[in-house]
């Protein structure tokens, strides 16, 4: 972890952030019956740039989220730090986040909530021919985000191959971007890296080594403050409801109808267009007790939850009733 003066430039150079925030004059029919925005309400949600906000931006992008009755504003991080601290500061109304965000927050004493699981992905990549599976990380040095959804997901990787992060030298690197340019420089042996970015460490001559998709994890949610759940119900299922008719709209169509937009908006190279393959997408679900249960236990371990609420204390189904 040598020269941080790295992370400023990567942000620029290989996404695209600001393009995030939509764009909703685009293609849907005739939207004159549609509400005045500025009637509906607004829900701000915190987003890194990964492939589980595709349909948030697809449905921001062609007005469902106004033709379902709710403003959807997405607001663009490239840490899950710096989106946290927007959330505790009371600037966004929810986050797509992971389950160990999830339990910093409640250890702060914060009713975040997960409302829905999110379709996410963290992929471990690596240059070194050598490392093929988690049990080949052995010594070697791994760049992550500490006390957050990407150190867990290490390792539960580690734990498959019967290892632990004391058996890796972590290298702590918050920003997404600079974790990709930093393995591509060299300055480690692997990375852990949200989609689309394993997309883009693959065609840069980086090789999957395990992700938790691959391990039948998924920690990633939609999450909410108590206050928002209970004066803006309405909104988040407007919201879901918009989600959902994106997701139908990607299943049901070729993707080069929309992958211009996420060449764009999400950060894939356009030299990649051909390579890029869009996951295919399911609609809003309730987060798997197993999965809670798996992210709470080690968040436990770490020492970062001290709390001993269950599933059933922490998760919201008020908005599904």
């Amino acid at each position: 972890m040598k020269k941080l003066s790295l992370l400023i430039g990567t942000l620029a150079s290989i996404l695209l952030l600001s393009a995030c925030t939509g764009n909703n004059n685009a293609t849907t029919s005739d939207t004159s019956s549609l509400p005045e925005t500025q009637d509906l309400p607004t829900l701000r949600i915190g987003m890194l740039p990964a492939e589980n906000h595709i349909p948030f931006i697809l449905a921001d992008e062609r007005g469902w989220d106004e033709s379902n009755g709710v403003n959807l504003e997405i607001v663009n991080f490239s840490s899950p730090r710096e989106r946290d601290a927007a959330l505790a500061a009371g600037e966004l109304d929810g986050v797509s986040t992971d389950l160990i965000a999830v339990s910093i927050a409640q250890q702060a004493g914060s009713n975040l909530r997960p409302v829905s699981s999110s379709h996410g992905n963290f992929v471990l990549m690596a240059a070194d021919e050598s490392i093929q599976s988690p049990a080949d990380l052995k010594g070697k040095n791994v760049i992550l985000a500490s006390n957050a959804g990407p150190e867990y997901a290490v390792a539960m990787m580690l734990a498959s191959a019967g290892l632990t992060l004391d058996d890796i030298n972590v290298m702590e690197i918050p920003q997404v971007p600079a974790r990709l340019e930093l393995l591509q420089n060299g300055q480690a042996d692997a990375a852990i890296l949200p989609e689309p970015f394993g997309t883009i460490a693959t065609a840069q001559a980086l090789h999957e080594v395990s992700s938790t998709r691959t391990l039948g994890l998924n920690p990633f949610s939609i999450a909410f403050k108590d206050d928002v759940i209970n004066e803006n119900k309405e909104a988040i299922l407007a919201l879901f409801a918009a989600y959902n008719q994106a997701v139908d709209y990607l299943n049901e169509n070729d993707q080069a109808e929309f992958i211009d937009l996420f060449i764009a908006s999400v950060g894939y190279p356009e030299e990649l267009k051909e390579k890029i393959t869009i996951p295919k997408f399911t609609h809003i679900v309730q987060v798997k007790e197993s999965d809670f249960n798996s992210v709470f236990a080690w968040s436990r371990e770490k020492g970062i939850y001290s709390g001993e609420q269950s599933f059933f204390d922490i998760i919201s189904n008020n908005v599904f009733d």
